[in-house]
């Protein structure tokens, strides 16, 4: 299993739920998947070639405040934050006040159409 795989593994049986339980007038805004520079996103990584960065978790996209309101965001990092520590034998860097390198971007303006993001919906 790469990268790649373990986030949308993480993201299927726990973000998404997490997701449409919670916040599913805000479904419709918001996109996921893993970014940065690490070789686990670019599935270059193996069962040999795991970096410190190797671990289930997942990035929320968000737009602006005018469609993603500071409470909401608040929420849904706290959401985040309740995920599992652990799966599929892997623990992830989420601490309990929902601070990971992975949570949540604000990228006022963008358009989940246009981007191209490993976790698709479906």
């Amino acid at each position: 299993m790469n990268g790649i795989e373990l986030a949308k593994a993480y993201f299927e049986a726990c973000g998404r739920p997490m997701l449409e339980k919670e916040f599913p007038e805000l479904l419709p805004y918001l996109a996921a998947g893993i970014t940065g520079s690490g070789s686990e996103c670019f599935g270059f990584d193996d069962e040999v070639s795991r970096d410190h960065d190797f671990e289930p978790g997942f990035c929320i996209f968000l737009p602006g405040e005018d469609v993603v309101d500071r409470r909401s965001a608040f929420l849904l990092e706290r959401a985040y934050a309740k995920l599992p520590k652990e799966f599929g034998g892997f623990r992830t860097d989420i601490t309990d006040d929902g601070a990971s390198y992975r949570l949540e971007a604000d990228l006022p303006g963008f358009d989940k159409e246009e981007m191209k993001l490993h976790l698709k919906d479906g």
